[in-house]
């Protein structure tokens, strides 16, 4: 008995050990990095990277220092690539109806940005107009209903009621031009191509302008423009870059990106705030300075709940720009006011601030001729159907520009070098260890801080033998801490030494807050995310010392890969891929945006590069016919309504008759790339290795009519609202259906966005990857699922017969099949990559 209890003592101490031992999952996690350090030091290299503002002694000195950097600004930033063509272009204005006011008229029209892109206006007028008055350009920030915000109408009501003309346009991304295709973060989408996609706003302004100043009583002598929030952006940038504007007025809308570096929880601005390369030229205290001698009042909010708060971002813009004025003796035309109203606001208080202003400025201070107190005008806000300005139907957006210049891209002559392109660096490498070395599950673990030129500090974990010589350098777009499978694999079976390591924004690196914003920031003051983060693991290659094996999962870190093995060929003479993108390409064709994907906005990348193995990739469909598809029973696509083909989407119609599609070509080993969302309630999914038909549930039988594919599949379904996504995990989004649940727990999709999807089939192995994350990895010839093949009872499914087939005949091929289970469901950038 007693060696019983001894022998039960002895076995609950091991039980108790093995269960408090560390697994490979808490080792790969466990931080390294102090909290918030990625976030600090962003703050600390942006800052510090804006540039300084010039150094001059006199009014003469800055007159011509002020015009070359606007020469500058316009020529490197703003008007890069496609910007100066669009600039030099004919566009067209065209007048339309006029509504009648009391004491005013409003006269619509809508006018080109560039050829092809309209955007609609206002111009307000005095009901009597005689000689020459003001011209006021009246600029949008980020509200809903654009020019139909009532105190956006009330203000240029005033204006014109006072005597002043006043033009508001709307501002690409809202109002009548809320959409997907217009919104801020599509111009990104043009930096990829080379062409700066602040281009859009500046030509939007300087086009308004010249629009007020060519009206016959037009005053070019009494030019002013205000506007809040991204208005108030708007009014310094035009203000500081166009010289025929005499007055500026933003409101809440800017503050030095020292201070946006600062303040990221309010300040950091959005793509058009923060444009490439414009950080490294002129800061917004610059562009401040540059507005002397002419008047200028910065005006905010003391308790804005949005950005640009009175108390931070007012005083440092004075502060800097006023010197400047006083060169010229105008040190009292550069002014501040503060506002004590809740909210950021452009209310009565601040809009009476602005009619004194004008009034001092454009009158001389005559109360009579201009008066600051507000006329009451609410009785005339009408609403956004009244104000509407009819645009042509083929108006072109942001996005679908993009991928027109996108055509024939990258250069085939004259593309600049990729390291150029991505600002590489090489930096130099200081190793600390971040604690004792330790033994888990049977691996010897080292975590190390690497510091990289005194920038940036890389957590990295190190796993395996130190002195073998086969190395893998590992990251994934999830963070090293969803690798452990992958270290098991490289270390246990295929006898690597693996480093870990979660480069600048991954993993234990990614920015606290506000990450994508910093960014923008980063490629602003001359530098690119993606230049700093290939050459950080370029960096930690030659830390390894001997020629690493980087190996990546999901497609942002793929490409980090691939432009770092291109920096560094010798310390990374190999890279392994996987969820990569087939090609920069599809950054357009799937509408991607610089929030999620900050990378992949490189400017100029896809003009000079593009992804090794990208001409191995096919398009299975067009975006504009069916060409290519049909169902199992016939070679034609289905004419019974179930299916169509528009917006460069296939589509399954939730009305029609639910017959599978299938591809006309078969395949064996491949990888396969889509977009796809449904709708509400729906039930869809791509079947591959499709063995033949099922019989239609609807009738009991094979049904000719309405084939239904017998094959393996990749479930897309509503998990919300369709009662089969409940039944168990293996039914579920993402699933092998009815034989494997996803392996990775994604948070609910919202379904009726666009989602990315991928499937791998290579002999006996599946993956399937959703939004860049690989979801399951599969073994078909592993016992657990033949088990669970077996137990299925259902005749519409696989059985093991069909695998068998598989295992006897690598050679044959099958088709693919989009499946129709009665719901709306949509198709595009259907790709493939056949594999060995």
């Amino acid at each position: 008995m007693k060696i019983l209890r001894l022998f039960l003592f002895a076995l609950i101490a091991v039980l108790s050990a093995a269960a408090q031992a560390p697994s490979l999952e808490d080792a790969l996690a466990k931080p390294i990095l102090a909290a918030n350090q990625p976030l600090v030091e962003v703050q600390v290299y942006t800052a510090s990277h804006v540039k300084s503002m010039p150094l001059v002694s006199s009014a003469q000195q800055w007159t011509q220092a002020k015009e070359e950097l606007r020469q500058r600004v316009l020529k490197d930033v703003v008007l890069r690539g496609e910007g100066r063509k669009w600039a030099e272009a004919k566009t067209r204005v065209e007048w339309l109806d006029v509504i009648p006011g009391n004491g005013y008229r409003i006269r619509k029209l809508r006018y080109e940005v560039i050829p092809g892109l309209w955007i609609p206006a206002l111009l307000y007028e005095p009901e009597k107009l005689a000689g020459k008055v003001p011209v006021i350009l009246n600029t949008n920030g980020h509200e809903g209903a654009g020019v139909a915000n009532d105190y956006i109408q009330i203000r240029c009501i005033n204006q014109a009621k006072k005597g002043a003309l006043a033009l508001n346009f709307e501002w690409l991304g809202l109002g009548q031009l809320k959409a997907d295709g217009f919104s801020h973060t599509r111009t990104n989408q043009l930096d990829l191509l080379g062409t700066n996609g602040v281009a859009l706003h500046y030509l939007s302004q300087k086009r308004g302008l010249d629009i007020l100043l060519a009206q016959p009583n037009a005053d070019p002598a009494r030019v002013a423009v205000t506007g809040l929030s991204g208005g108030g952006w708007q009014t310094i940038f035009i203000s500081s870059l166009d010289p025929r504007v005499t007055v500026a007025i933003p409101v809440a809308g800017y503050s030095s990106f020292v201070t946006r570096a600062q303040f990221p929880d309010q300040d950091l601005g959005d793509s058009e705030q923060t444009p490439v390369d414009l950080a490294s030229i002129a800061d917004y205290t610059t562009l401040t300075a540059m507005r002397a001698p002419k008047p200028t009042m910065i005006s905010n909010n003391a308790y804005d709940n949005c950005c640009f708060r009175g108390d931070y971002a007012n005083a440092p813009l004075i502060w800097a720009a006023r010197p400047y004025y006083a060169l010229y003796g105008a040190a009292d035309k550069l002014t501040a006011h503060i506002n004590f109203d809740p909210g950021h606001n452009y209310g009565q208080e601040n809009r009476e601030a602005f009619y004194r202003f004008v009034r001092d400025n454009f009158y001389g201070g005559a109360e009579q001729a201009f008066s600051e107190k507000e006329i009451p005008s609410e009785s005339d806000v009408r609403t956004p159907e009244q104000l509407r300005v009819e645009l042509p139907a083929d108006n072109i957006d942001i996005h679908r520009l993009a991928l027109k210049l996108s055509e024939g891209l990258p250069r085939k002559t004259g593309a600049a070098k990729l390291s150029d392109v991505v600002k590489a660096h090489v930096y130099k490498v200081s190793a600390t260890e971040a604690g004792t070395g330790q033994e888990v599950e049977g691996i010897p673990v080292r975590t190390w801080r690497l510091r990289l030129d005194n920038d940036w500090t890389l957590p990295v974990v190190e796993m395996g033998d130190p002195s073998n010589q086969k190395v893998t350098l590992l990251m994934g777009d999830q963070g090293r801490a969803a690798l452990a499978a992958e270290v098991r694999r490289l270390v246990k079976q295929e006898g690597r030494r693996v480093i870990a390591v979660d480069p600048f924004y991954f993993g234990e690196s990614r920015i606290a807050k506000r990450d994508w914003l910093f960014a923008l920031l980063i490629s602003s003051v001359g530098d690119r995310p993606l230049g700093i983060q290939a050459s950080q693991i370029a960096a930690v290659a030659r830390w390894a010392k001997v020629g690493v094996t980087v190996e990546s999962f999901g497609p942002r870190t793929s490409l980090i890969a691939a432009v770092a093995a291109e920096l560094d060929p010798k310390a990374i003479p190999a890279t392994k891929t996987h969820g990569e993108l087939s090609s920069l390409h599809d950054v357009l064709r799937s509408d991607m945006t610089v929030d999620k994907f900050p990378e992949f906005f490189t400017f100029g990348l896809l003009e000079a590069w593009d992804l090794p193995g990208a001409n191995q990739w096919q398009s299975l469909f067009d975006g504009k016919t069916s060409a290519g598809w049909r169902t199992l029973a016939r070679p034609q696509f289905p004419a019974n309504g179930g299916w169509t083909v528009e917006d460069g989407t296939i589509q399954s119609v939730a009305k029609g008759k639910r017959a599978d599609i299938s591809t006309e070509r078969s395949f064996r080993n491949f990888e396969l790339m889509f977009d796809w969302k449904l709708a509400k309630g729906t039930n869809s999914g791509v079947k591959y290795l499709v063995f033949g038909m099922r019989p239609n549930p609807e009738v009991g039988r094979i049904d000719p009519e309405v084939p239904k594919a017998l094959g393996l599949e990749l479930q897309l379904i509503d998990d919300e609202r369709v009662a089969d996504a409940k039944v168990e995990p293996s039914h579920g989004t993402g699933a092998l259906y009815l034989f494997a649940a996803p392996t990775v727990k994604l948070p609910p999709l919202p379904i009726e966005q666009w989602h990315s999807a991928r499937i791998l089939v290579q002999g006996s192995h599946v993956e399937h990857w959703l939004d860049g994350v690989k979801v399951l990895d599969a073994d078909l010839e592993a016992e657990a699922l033949r088990r669970t093949m077996a137990a299925q009872g259902r005749e519409d499914i696989p059985k093991l017969k069909n695998l068998d087939e598989l295992k006897a005949d690598p050679s044959k091929r099958y088709p693919l099949v989009i499946t129709h289970h009665g719901g709306d469901a949509w198709y595009r950038n259907i790709r493939i990559r056949e594999l060995e």
